[in-house]
């Protein structure tokens, strides 16, 4: 089995221009799609922060070897966007979701507390037992330093922290989530 490799990038549109940068990003992830350079592109708006933009690049088995290049990343035109970061691989370490999906709001969350990042992993468990956790997949991103990213498929009125426990006692300031659209 091949693993499965994100390419993870965030963008900070110019203020005014979020969804005019979100429509560029979701242009190039056509594209990319089309040429063969990707196998799955998402375009992710913060709903918190509407600037900041998150590039999601899937590949998986053989076509790993793409993401190493430049062209298998989005250029977008400094009109739209004002910042973007250096892409970030992760691999898949864990995950499970309900099926058929239930409608559900996605969240993401980063640490590099390696204490809650163990905890991330358990809480994919919670997705057979509590029906306000419909989904969870969790990355572990490759090189120094090393950051566990899970996103979280849950139930609409739910919100991380509050009403269902993720991390643990103590864990809570190691981890931040953002919602995401």
């Amino acid at each position: 089995m091949f693993p499965t490799i994100l390419i993870l990038r965030e963008f900070r549109s110019r203020a005014g221009d979020e969804e005019r940068g979100l429509t560029e990003l979701r242009k190039r992830a056509g594209a990319m799609i089309r040429n063969g350079r990707a196998e799955v592109v998402l375009g992710c708006q913060r709903v918190d922060l509407p600037q900041h933009l998150l590039w999601i690049q899937h590949h998986a088995g053989l076509g790993v070897t793409t993401v190493d290049g430049d062209e298998a990343l989005p250029s977008v035109e400094s009109c739209f966007v004002e910042w973007d970061s250096t892409p970030v691989r992760a691999t898949f370490v864990d995950g499970a979701y309900q099926f058929p999906l239930p409608p559900c709001r996605v969240w993401v969350a980063k640490t590099s507390d390696e204490k809650t990042a163990r905890t991330l992993l358990k809480i994919s468990r919670l997705v057979a037992s509590d029906r306000r956790v419909c989904g969870v997949s969790v990355y572990r991103t490759v090189g120094d330093p090393s950051r566990m990213i899970t996103f979280f498929a849950l139930a609409p009125e739910v919100t991380p922290g509050e009403q269902v426990e993720f991390a643990g006692e103590g864990c809570e300031p190691q981890l931040r989530f953002y919602p995401l659209r």
